[in-house]
């Protein structure tokens, strides 16, 4: 009965001891993919910065090509002109700033250029980050706002309801 007892126990110990480390390499995972994916988040936003601030906020620098008048419009056309020619960033980045260019075209009133380059960048982030990453879903979340803009109200509904669901 001893013997018994004893082997119970041992074999208890050695369940709790495999559930624990197998909760513990799980919890290990998710940490690791949290770091991943907000290193990735780091590296896009400072490239776009990068991307933004050398390829093009630079052109209001009297040392460089100045032009001391530069607007906001023809900040935005460089900057599309730039990325229609491919900016040779990592495609990240790329979605990046084409979200930063399509919600300033929308808060212009632009908002049919707006759409194209907001679905570029959704569509970018869906396939790389997925539709559940907090990049995906606030550039889901600028789409819906042009769609509304552009009376597609249906279509921002059910984007905007997915992006709240998710």
């Amino acid at each position: 009965l001893a013997a018994t007892v004893i082997a119970l126990a041992v074999l208890l110990g050695a369940g709790v001891s495999t559930w624990q480390a197998i909760r513990a390499t799980a919890q290990r995972d998710r940490a690791l993919e949290a770091e991943r994916k907000a290193s990735v988040e780091k590296e896009t936003t400072q490239a776009a910065f990068g991307f933004l601030w050398h390829d093009v906020l630079v052109q209001a620098s009297p040392f460089h090509e100045p032009d001391r008048d530069l607007k906001v419009r023809t900040l935005l056309e460089r900057v599309s002109a730039r990325l229609e020619k491919g900016s040779g960033q990592p495609v990240l980045v790329e979605a990046a700033v084409r979200r930063m260019v399509g919600e300033l075209y929308s808060d212009l009133g632009e908002t049919t250029k707006a759409r194209r380059y907001l679905e570029q960048s959704v569509s970018v982030q869906r396939r790389e980050l997925g539709e559940e990453d907090p990049q995906t879903l606030a550039a889901m979340h600028s789409l819906g706002v042009c769609l509304f803009r552009l009376d597609q109200d249906d279509e921002a509904a059910i984007l905007l309801g997915r992006a709240l669901e998710l």
